[in-house]
């Protein structure tokens, strides 16, 4: 047992928390890690609301009854509701673009890192 008790020396006993280092391979990879669960979790959410969008511009659509093509309802504003759906559709589809990059630098930066291997770095 090699553990400080009560009877030991004050000089002995370190008086700084050791930290870990961020800069290691572990925290490398839980960043990575994470980076590609936040990419993830992106192009759910951008694929969610795009479909909802989708929804939004039809029902709109159909509730108005006019008949309007796509040019009409984005420059003449047509439809209102029309247009908003359309732009609900554009949010989230460039978040789906978003985090489709994010989760694949992850990756590749993922695979160079399983390529370097754990003592090059």
């Amino acid at each position: 047992m090699n553990r400080p008790g009560v009877l030991t020396s004050p000089g002995s006993i370190p008086l700084r928390p050791r930290r870990r280092d961020p800069s290691g391979a572990g925290s490398a990879r839980a960043r990575v890690e994470a980076r590609q669960r936040i990419g993830k979790v992106l192009v759910v959410a951008g694929w969610i609301v795009a479909l909802v969008g989708v929804g939004i511009y039809c029902v709109a659509s159909f509730a108005a009854g006019a008949d309007a093509d796509l040019a009409a309802v984005l420059l003449d504003g047509a439809i209102p509701a029309a247009r908003g759906g359309l732009a609900v559709v554009g949010a989230g589809t460039l978040t789906w673009v978003i985090g489709s990059i994010l989760h694949l630098n992850a990756s590749l930066d993922a695979a160079d890192a399983e390529r370097d291997g754990p003592g090059e770095r």
